[in-house]
C-alpha cells in the first residue's frame, strides 16, 4: 500500500513478525490503523507489506512532515493505537 508524496520531517520504519498462522489476524487489525494514519495531514506516506517469502513478516515506513518529538507526543498517543497495540503486541514472535 502506497500514498501521497510530500517531503517527510521523520521517517518511521518498523519490522514486526507474527506466526504464520496468525498473519491474517495481524492484519485485520493492522488496515483499520494503516487506514486511520493514512488519513492524518501530517503523514506523508505510508507504505506496508508483507514478506511473500515469510508470511509472517511485516514491514512498513512512515513518512511524517513533523519532527521526532511530535511524533511521540502528538502522533503515536493517539485513541487508536492502543487498541491495535492490545490486540497485536501478543502476536509477536
Amino acid at each position: 500500500m502506497t500514498t501521497k508524496s510530500i517531503q517527510p520531517a521523520f521517517i518511521l520504519t518498523v519490522k514486526v513478525v507474527v506466526a504464520p498462522d496468525n498473519a491474517a489476524k495481524f492484519l485485520s487489525y493492522a488496515k483499520p490503523v494503516y487506514e486511520r494514519v493514512l488519513a492524518e495531514p501530517e503523514c506523508a506516506y505510508f507504505l506496508f507489506g508483507q514478506k511473500h517469502d515469510e508470511p509472517g513478516v511485516f514491514q512498513w515506513t512512515e513518512g511524517w512532515t513533523k519532527d521526532l518529538a511530535w511524533f511521540m507526543k502528538e502522533q503515536i498517543t493517539k485513541d487508536y493505537y492502543k487498541p491495535y497495540l492490545e490486540a497485536t503486541e501478543p502476536l509477536f514472535i
